[in-house]
């Protein structure tokens, strides 16, 4: 199903996460990157409110789905949506099946890793449809200096509100030896409390 969905990428991958580093300047450079088909954009949650016509909207959860799908269905009519939660699928969602755990999934292994986060598993996604660079925007692990979790303040009282930020910190971390090794390269931009992943500026990096 998900490749039927979704082509093999040949560009870079940008996974756009809705840590509060996400703002609408990084969704214009990512915006602009798209338009000139450099790179390929997942957008993660809510990140779609600010990004133009992403290629993928990706959230784990059904409750997520059943809030925002009528608000997707508007924004982002051309764009694939998909899940890990199988009931998603009554609001419109593809299925991407995962197992439980962190890491890397064998390569082409009909599925991805869990984790404990949609960023985490939109990662899994790219890689399992073949990029070989993925570039993370938004993925701050931490709150915000004035103690925002997401760019846009908080969830509606009906979704998760649980921010776990060390147990996502590790699980981003976890991915930098793995990657290495099958030659994938995963850069972290913006402010974030990921160490292991190679830190890199997000205009330079969508215009490489």
């Amino acid at each position: 199903m998900i490749g039927a969905m979704l082509p093999i990428y040949e560009n870079a991958v940008v996974v756009c996460g809705s840590g509060p580093s996400f703002n609408k300047e990084a969704a214009r450079i990512v915006t602009a990157a798209r338009r000139a088909k450099r790179v390929h954009v997942i957008a993660v949650n809510d990140t779609y409110r600010i990004l133009e016509s992403p290629h993928v909207v990706y959230a784990a959860d059904e409750p997520w789905w059943r809030l925002h799908s009528r608000a997707v269905s508007q924004a982002c009519k051309d764009s694939a949506w998909l899940s890990s939660d199988v009931n998603s699928r009554a609001h419109g969602a593809g299925w991407l099946p995962t197992k439980p755990g962190a890491g890397l999934a064998p390569e082409r292994a009909p599925y991805v890793m869990r984790g404990t986060s949609s960023g985490f598993q939109a990662v899994g996604l790219a890689i399992m449809r073949g990029a070989r660079r993925i570039i993370l925007a938004g993925m701050d692990c931490q709150a915000s200096e004035d103690g925002a979790a997401h760019f846009f303040g908080e969830h509606p009282q009906q979704l998760n509100r649980f921010h776990p930020f060390e147990v996502w910190r590790e699980e981003f971390d976890g991915l930098a030896e793995p990657a290495r090794a099958r030659g994938i390269d995963i850069v972290v931009c913006g402010r974030t409390a990921i160490g292991k992943l190679r830190h890199g500026d997000l205009r330079e990096e969508v215009n490489k």
